[in-house]
């Protein structure tokens, strides 16, 4: 399938990439996230560097600042990357297609997976809005099946919305048809309501 930007919400068989805005709201996020975990690390190395000058010699004071400093800087190495440079990577990955018989969802950084969701089996569809999401004007779609859940991260508010509102519609005649299928009378019957309603306006 291609992948094309998220101008339109017409449905489509070929991917649509999310909101390049996203790239900005997780990298916000994950600021805020980074500078949280650094001033915990500061404070840690604040109170057990002076229980570890008072119980351990010079040697092992060493080893252990050598220790904790590669444990450190390897955290901090990767949440740098998880800030710079793993939002670029994640939203070229991130990428949709929603047809009338399945959702199909591709996303993943260094291991990619793709997940296909039949719409019959989509129980329930919503749109969430966080605040880091709301300061650029996005928003996610959740969805719930009988056994699990799956989202559309980093989509703009109104695409979010419409992307929604069609996946209610595609259950909803899904679970029509399945009715017409189950009770062929029920065709027969809408027929005849239609044909009553068409001839009453006539008549008027």
């Amino acid at each position: 399938m291609e992948v094309t930007e998220d101008n339109n919400t017409s449905e489509t068989t070929e991917l649509r990439r999310i909101d390049p805005r996203a790239i900005k709201k997780w990298r916000l996020s994950r600021l805020i996230a980074f500078l949280i975990m650094l001033a915990v690390i500061v404070i840690a190395y604040f109170l057990l560097w002076t229980r570890v000058t008072e119980d351990f010699s010079a040697e092992a004071i060493q080893k252990i600042t050598l220790i904790a400093g590669l444990i450190t800087g390897g955290i901090l190495l990767l949440q740098l990357l998880n800030l710079i440079v793993y939002p670029e990577i994640e939203y070229r990955q991130w990428s949709y297609c929603l047809t009338p018989d399945r959702i199909e969802i591709k996303k993943g950084i260094i291991f990619h997976s793709t997940t296909i969701i039949p719409i019959t089996r989509i129980q329930h569809v919503m749109v969430s809005e966080g605040p880091f999401a709301r300061l650029y004007g996005l928003a996610k779609v959740d969805i719930t099946t009988a056994g699990s859940t799956s989202e559309i991260d980093g989509l703009s508010a109104e695409t979010a919305r419409e992307l929604c509102d069609r996946m209610k519609n595609a259950v909803n005649t899904k679970v029509l048809d399945k009715k017409l299928r189950q009770n062929p009378s029920l065709v027969q019957q809408s027929s005849s309501t239609v044909e009553q309603q068409n001839n009453n306006g006539e008549n008027s």
